[in-house]
């Protein structure tokens, strides 16, 4: 039974570790909502302010305040006893209290650890055991437990207090399953947020104090989270009976990595923090790192020869690796092909072998990635549509070209359609970026500032397979080819620095931006062009739902669904994908205007 959302103003709450932090903000709320309420803290002067303030602001609730030590059990059962004399039934349990202790577990006394436990463990447990009578004689009660990020993670140092919130957390799982449909459970594990906790903190017997002082230090300065709107999250976690609350990306993005890489988490956290304090300043060390992995690469491209059909132009300041095949005689519009982020020209081979037979067909690897030198300025959507046509000034093409991108490129695309639209005769979007929010979670965690650094400036054999193999539904598309190339353009200096770039500008690790789409999509519908947009039907990078986005968006534009194939449909259908997109350059008409009720359908949209 599914319960109804939680009525704050009829009911009558108790919030531990009230005198402070989230748990005085929260009541600040519950006040406001008109929820009656006892408070409990040790900190008698702290809990008297509270009180006295919530007193002055809502003269009519029915306030009580309770100084308890909840280390002690008959302290706790006492509490228990005076929630009830004054205020009846309680229907929502709010466990906030907590303590933090410093030191790693051989530094610390079994006192020490009982006395976290106690605190962060025994007495919610206990107190919720003493009060499950009053939440279930009142149908619709709740209970929080106020966990914490160190409920999702353990790093070293914190293996009492991280004991405890994993206990707290598991308690709060098993209690949900069994009270579903009675009373509702919200687990709530809080990131950095500005409290005094790391002020406040103890430290282990034998902790050495200077060093428990700088460390506390150092980790009171990332506690960044106002309280104030950590204790609005909650309440309206409670109010909707979520199971469970992550506040703040402190919280959200090692919860990811924990579930995504298990064993191996910690280590990466380790070097956001550490990049963090450096603030930033290693983009040398990373271009060393990929000097290491590919040493023949230069900042001024390629040290090898290209391959077949394949050139260095000068272009937009950089030299830029093209492929060009073909006749330009043909009397046929040349095509330009376009490869996404961290990918290069080798994704449109099969495509130049079967498009190349008539037409004049060109690649480009994108500054920064295959084996292009980076931009001397900064990377970006932009840049790049400007780096694609001055290639095409380059090669001395001068007329609309059959415009064709995948990924990324589909985006670059639409930005060449914007800032140069005399240089496009059709559009053809594959599996394009520019259609909907959702992104694969590896390209989410890019946009992560020191994190994304960290996962792509060690490339492995391991980490590329993972990347390759998520591209196709295919896994014998994955050969030991396609494995070398891309460890060998991993090793571009100017690599990590573009990826992040463009990570930034083009997602968050909430997924892609609303922005720069929209900005877009507006743009282009200045600039109507035949448009096919094509997806593969198991696409794991952007998922097929964002086809029914460009569809709504494009309406003009022809659509089709490659069945069994994944991010790349131009490497795992190719004889289909080329026969696909000659049927469409064959029978291309110009589009003089925007489809009435284009511009009134896109308003109303945002309404």
């Amino acid at each position: 039974m599914t319960l109804p959302r939680y009525d704050v103003a009829a009911g009558t709450a108790l919030v531990t570790g009230a005198a402070g932090g989230i748990g005085s903000c929260l009541a600040r709320e519950l006040a406001g909502r008109g929820s009656y309420f006892a408070l409990a803290d040790r900190d008698s002067g702290a809990l008297a302010a509270t009180a006295a303030r919530i007193r002055s602001d809502h003269p009519d609730l029915r306030v009580s305040e309770h100084v308890v030590d909840l280390a002690d059990l008959e302290q706790v059962e006492r509490l228990a006893q005076e929630v009830r004399a004054a205020h009846g039934p309680t229907t929502l349990l709010v466990n906030n209290a907590g303590v933090a202790m410093g030191g790693r577990f051989e530094e610390l006394d079994p006192v020490d650890i009982d006395w976290v436990l106690a605190v962060n463990f025994r007495a919610p447990v206990h107190l919720t055991h003493l009060l499950l009578p009053d939440l279930l004689a009142t149908p619709g009660s709740h209970v929080v437990n106020v966990s914490s990020l160190f409920g999702l993670i353990a790093p070293a140092g914190q293996t009492a207090y991280a004991a405890s919130k994993f206990a707290l957390r598991g308690f709060s799982e098993s209690l949900r399953a069994e009270l579903a449909g009675r009373v509702g459970v919200t687990t709530v594990h809080p990131g950095g947020i500005r409290t005094g906790i790391a002020r406040n903190a103890r430290v282990g017997a034998r902790v050495d104090p200077a060093g428990a002082s700088a460390d506390g230090e150092a980790f009171d300065k990332l506690l960044t989270f106002p309280a104030d709107k950590a204790a609005r999250m909650i309440l309206a976690a409670i109010e909707r009976r979520r199971p469970r609350l992550l506040i703040g990306a402190s919280a959200t993005i090692p919860d990811v990595l924990a579930r995504v890489s298990p064993a191996h988490h910690d280590r990466l956290l380790t070097a956001v923090l550490g990049r963090r304090r450096a603030q930033r300043g290693g983009s040398a060390a990373q271009a060393g790192t990929a000097d290491e992995v590919a040493p023949e690469l230069t900042s001024e491209g390629a040290g090898d020869a290209p391959g077949p059909d394949q050139r260095f132009v000068d272009a937009a300041g950089t030299r830029v690796r093209v492929r060009v095949n073909g006749d330009p005689a043909s009397g046929l519009p040349p095509a330009l092909l376009v490869h996404g982020i961290g990918r290069s020209l080798e994704d449109w081979t099969d495509q130049h072998r079967l498009l190349g037979t008539g037409r004049q067909v060109v690649s480009l690897d994108l500054p920064g990635f295959g084996l292009t030198a980076p931009l001397p300025g900064a990377a970006g959507l932009a840049a790049f549509a400007d780096t694609a046509v001055a290639v095409l000034d380059a090669l001395g093409i001068d007329e609309p070209v059959e415009l064709v991108g995948n990924s990324l490129g589909g985006a670059v695309c639409l930005h060449v359609l914007v800032a140069h639209p005399e240089r496009v005769r059709t559009l053809t979007l594959v599996d394009s970026a520019g259609f909907g929010a959702e992104v694969t979670l590896a390209l989410r965690l890019l946009a992560v500032p020191g994190l994304g650094a960290r996962l792509l400036s060690r490339p492995t054999p391991a980490s590329v397979r993972r990347a390759e193999r998520s591209l196709y539904v295919d896994a014998a598309l994955v050969t030991a080819d396609r494995l070398d190339h891309a460890l060998r353009v991993a090793g571009n200096p100017g690599r990590v620095e573009t990826y992040l770039a463009i990570a930034r500008e083009v997602g968050s690790f909430r997924g892609v931006r609303p922005q720069w789409r929209r900005a877009v999509l507006d743009a282009i519908a200045k600039h109507p062009r035949p448009t096919l947009v094509v997806w593969g039907d198991r696409d794991l990078v952007l998922p097929i739902k964002h086809l029914q986005e460009a569809i709504r968006e494009l309406p003009h534009a022809r659509s089709h669904v490659f069945e069994r194939a994944g991010h790349l449909p131009q490497v795992e259908r190719p004889e289909e994908f080329a026969a696909l997109v000659e049927d469409f350059w064959a029978h291309a008409a110009p589009i003089e205007s925007v489809p009435p009720g284009r511009e009134l359908a896109r308003d109303a949209s945002r309404v």
